[in-house]
């Protein structure tokens, strides 16, 4: 078999060029008859990408016989291949290919071609494409540098959508944890508790939701169960997030606290970071805001809450408990935001409770 000068036109993949190396020890009108223009379509068995030519070998099968004959098709070297745009990944063995070109002369299955690559899976990009034979001379390149592409196996398939998760699906890791009630209200389950409604007010503040954006007590459960509440205490845990919720949005101070639009620079979980007496402090400011009247407020939500007697005792010690932090907050802010007048506050949700602190 004899090999010969090769034209190439492709279009494949939102991929557009044309090439047409020429070769000066090929003729193209002693090997191939132009008059005799054929188009192939078949699968591709072999490619031998290396000088002086790239070759690729397609199984045809005729359109009255069902005969299957192996076609040899010749391109131009590597190297003007890669510099108009092919790779050697664009043939790919046992897919599909349409091939257009022009008959050897001796009558073997060998044809001199304008390739034109048309996956089947993308034909219909190209159904009104007009490729024109390319001269079996001179280089022409059209490519469009900003398409990158790449092929997926020919076996993949769109996996199967997931499946979403509910409350019965969730898997616990903590369902055969003892019953401790007072132990875990007093610790973890307690501080998830004021991580979700962290969370929530935050999302109402920047939202401006109303009392209409609380969500269901299943919602609130399953993400308790992501936070690692045991089963047996997420029904009351859920319960007191939503308690804590409603209780401050039925306060006055409560919705003064989350309303944007009667503030400015109001900010929810604010991370500032900077230098206090020498060492780095981080620290999340739960709420920031500033007055109309031109006063910056820190506050700190505490889901803390008290039974039985003593209750202004026990909001007393909150403040000394928690008065180091709040003068953190306040430096990082003076040096963050300087000038102006600041105060800080606590603020407790589930009993509906206002402790300004000095700072």
């Amino acid at each position: 078999m004899r090999r010969n000068i090769l034209g190439v036109c492709a279009a494949s993949l939102g991929l557009f060029l044309s090439v047409a190396p020429a070769l000066a020890h090929h003729s193209f009108a002693a090997e191939y008859d132009r008059s005799k223009a054929v188009t192939l379509t078949g699968r591709v068995t072999k490619v031998e990408w290396m000088n002086p030519h790239v070759y690729f070998y397609m199984d045809v099968a005729d359109d009255k016989d069902g005969k299957v004959t192996n076609w040899a098709f010749e391109m131009g070297n590597p190297a003007g291949l890669y510099r108009n745009g092919w790779k050697k990944e664009a043939l790919v063995i046992g897919g599909t290919a349409t091939v257009g070109g022009w008959l050897a002369k001796d009558g073997k299955p060998h044809a001199n071609t304008f390739l034109r690559l048309l996956w089947p899976s993308i034909e219909s990009h190209f159904a009104g494409a007009s490729i024109a034979p390319t001269p079996a001379v001179n280089v022409v390149a059209v490519v469009d540098s900003a398409i990158r592409t790449r092929r997926l196996p020919l076996a993949w398939k769109l996996p199967e959508p997931i499946e979403p998760v509910g409350k019965s699906e969730l898997r616990d890791i903590v369902a055969d944890e003892p019953l401790r009630p007072d132990f875990e209200w007093v610790g973890e389950t307690a501080r998830h508790v004021g991580t979700l409604v962290h969370r929530e007010l935050e999302r109402m503040a920047r939202l401006s939701l109303g009392a209409d954006g609380i969500h269901l007590e299943a919602r609130y459960e399953i993400e308790l169960a992501e936070l690692g509440v045991p089963p047996h205490l997420r029904a009351s845990a859920g319960a007191r997030v939503i308690q804590a919720l409603t209780q401050m949005l039925s306060d006055e101070r409560g919705r003064w606290l989350l309303a944007n639009s009667e503030h400015r620079e109001a900010a929810s979980e604010l991370a500032l970071s900077g230098v206090i007496d020498g060492s780095i402090v981080n620290g999340v400011i739960d709420r920031t805001f500033v007055t109309q009247e031109g006063v910056r407020w820190i506050v700190d939500f505490k889901t803390s809450t008290h039974a039985g007697g003593g209750r202004e005792e026990f909001l007393s010690n909150e403040v000394e408990r928690y008065r180091k932090q709040l003068q953190r907050y306040a430096a990082l802010m003076r040096a963050y935001r300087p000038g102006g007048s600041i105060k800080a506050a606590l603020y407790f949700p589930l009993l509906a409770a206002w402790r300004e602190v000095a700072v």
